[in-house]
């Protein structure tokens, strides 16, 4: 088993969000860092995607992000791990209020 390598506190999160303009995606968990979504197709490592997700009552939030790694769950099922490079003030604020709640 690898060790943990993530720096910040991860939340659970089941959100419909959407990335990359019309592209829609599951949200797995998110941190101030990055984001893990479930999307029907393959993400390659190193794309740059635009993000826009929902926070519950904490409202919605848009990203800029880089596909770090990618994970097959089924035949038409990937885990993506994003982290995020472009975040405002702003959305940091929501998404530690989120992850702390």
């Amino acid at each position: 088993m690898q060790p943990e390598r993530r720096c910040y506190q991860r939340k659970k999160l089941q959100s419909a969000i959407d990335y990359s303009s019309e592209k829609k995606a599951e949200a797995k968990d998110i941190s101030i860092g990055g984001i893990c979504i479930v999307t029907n197709h393959l993400i390659s490592e190193g794309v740059v995607i635009f993000l826009v997700i929902p926070l519950k009552d904490k409202g919605i939030i848009q990203a800029i992000g880089e596909v770090v790694w990618t994970k097959k769950i089924s035949e038409s099922r990937f885990e993506t791990g994003i982290e995020f490079f472009s975040l405002n003030d702003f959305s940091k604020d929501k998404i530690s209020e989120y992850v702390t709640m």
